[in-house]
């Protein structure tokens, strides 16, 4: 058996782990992550920002439709790097059969580039690129074809780069009377080449260790030995059935275990087009079923992006006391007194609710105006012309302020800019929800018992 030195394949097996190591850090834990803008796409559109939140999900079905196809590249080029490895060493189990008196050479480093196999014995020197290519391999006009198609890369160029390569490192000293016979070697295609291609062997692999039997070069065995030795350098000779160091593939050389690739799956077999409907059927089934569970599902997307939202309400928990109802206060407003600049605002009750509005200075924090609003009643007070913080908290039934709507409340929060430039400010239940933002009970519960007390079924400002 012929003397073996280095790991057949290890250079290629080591490209395909790092871009195995790409794609998870290039591709799925981005993808992973677009499932946050997703989110915001959701949260938007549940608190009635439809343009924005369209957009946002425009941008994520974009996003993903880029990272797929980076990821698709990424496998390709894996699968290629260890196809390639698993030919070399193909070549390699055949090129081990050859007598004691060859030295056969694997994996050898030059710079930015590696040769697959140089075999040295008495009989010439070899150098051998190995191709993973099926179908039927053929010429013309010194030019190969494979199934009658040009390759997409010159192997003969590459081939005679790496014959040179090797011819400048051994130098005169160690090519005195023989030269390099370099070999493009086919694994998995049929050749019907019949001798050379721009000076270059084509042959397929089983044809490989006879042609290097039958070459006529004579060189005697102290040249091989010290050309050998000079190869070797910083080199390990592995003997017959030895285990093959292949980085984190250390494995026995009759069996090569591939790492589990991610699969596109059957979107790989849909025209390009059909893919973004697809997401965007997809998102919309996911909108249907956010819409269908209105109560929980937004709460807990806002509890995402704010650090405000405790979702924990006492009136949502199955041990939750049944109020009575009692009756509703009147129409009520008070505002604060001795403000200059002034507007009238006109609230109208439109989708028959109860309604309990605050009003707070966005800096101050204090109370500006509190309001109980009667379903389809209308409030009219007046209001300073700035920035205020808005509160509302509706229901159908109102059980005191103690527990105000129970467990069907709901609390919506906005900010609401006085303009000048309008002689009176209107709005309504629906307009608010629209551009207010849902918050749970719990939250509301500070600012609401700070702006009422129940003293004689009257309510006081504190």
């Amino acid at each position: 058996m012929a003397q073996i030195y280095g790991s057949a394949g290890a250079s290629a097996l080591s490209m395909g782990e790092k871009r195995y190591h790409r794609l998870i850090k290039g591709v799925v834990l981005p993808m992973l992550s677009l499932f946050g803008v997703l989110g915001l796409g959701l949260l938007l559109f549940v608190n009635g920002h439809h343009i924005p939140g369209g957009i946002v999900w425009l941008i994520f079905a974009g996003l993903v439709l880029i990272l797929e196809r980076k990821g698709l590249v990424l496998r390709k080029r894996i699968l290629h790097a260890f196809v390639g490895a698993k030919s070399e060493q193909v070549v390699a189990d055949a090129l081990q059969t050859l007598p004691h008196d060859y030295h056969v050479f694997h994996d050898l480093e030059f710079p930015g580039f590696n040769i697959d196999h140089v075999v040295l014995g008495p009989n010439g020197l070899f150098l051998i690129e190995t191709k993973s290519q099926s179908g039927a391999i053929t010429q013309q006009n010194n030019v190969l074809f494979r199934n009658g198609k040009k390759f997409f890369k010159n192997f003969l160029k590459q081939t005679w780069r790496q014959t040179y390569a090797l011819r400048d490192h051994l130098g005169p000293e160690y090519l005195t009377g023989f030269s390099i016979g370099p070999v493009l070697c086919f694994t998995n295609g049929y050749v019907t080449i019949r001798g050379q291609v721009q000076g270059i062997t084509v042959l397929n692999v089983q044809f490989l260790t006879p042609y290097i039997l039958s070459s006529q070069d004579q060189i005697s065995s102290a040249i091989v030995e010290r050309t050998a030795s000079f190869l070797s350098q910083g080199m390990v000779e592995v003997g017959m059935g030895a285990q093959r160091d292949l980085g984190v593939f250390s494995v026995p050389k009759e069996k090569i275990q591939w790492p589990h690739l991610p699969r596109s799956g059957w979107l790989k077999k849909l025209p390009r087009p059909a893919k973004p409907v697809i997401y965007f059927l997809l998102i919309i089934v996911l909108y249907g079923l956010v819409l269908g569970n209105r109560g929980s599902v937004p709460l807990l997307l806002q509890s995402w992006f704010t650090s405000k939202v405790n979702l924990v309400s006492t009136h949502t928990q199955a041990s939750q006391p049944k109020y009575q109802a009692e009756d509703f206060p009147l129409t009520h407003a008070v505002s604060v007194t001795g403000v200059r600049n002034t507007i009238p605002f006109t609230f109208v009750e439109d989708l028959g609710q109860n309604v309990v509005l605050l009003f707070f200075w966005q800096q101050e924090q204090h109370l500006v105006m509190r309001a109980t609003i009667r379903a389809h009643e209308i409030l009219r007070t007046m209001l300073p012309q700035t920035e205020l913080s808005c509160l509302l908290i509706t229901g159908p039934a109102w059980f005191g302020f103690g527990s105000h709507f129970g467990d069907k409340a709901e609390a919506k929060r906005a900010n609401i800019l006085l303009s000048t430039a309008t002689s009176e400010y209107k709005t309504s239940s629906s307009i608010f929800r629209n551009k207010g933002i849902s918050c749970p009970i719990t939250v509301v519960d500070k600012s609401f018992q700070s702006a009422f007390t129940t003293s004689g079924g009257f309510l006081k400002m504190k």
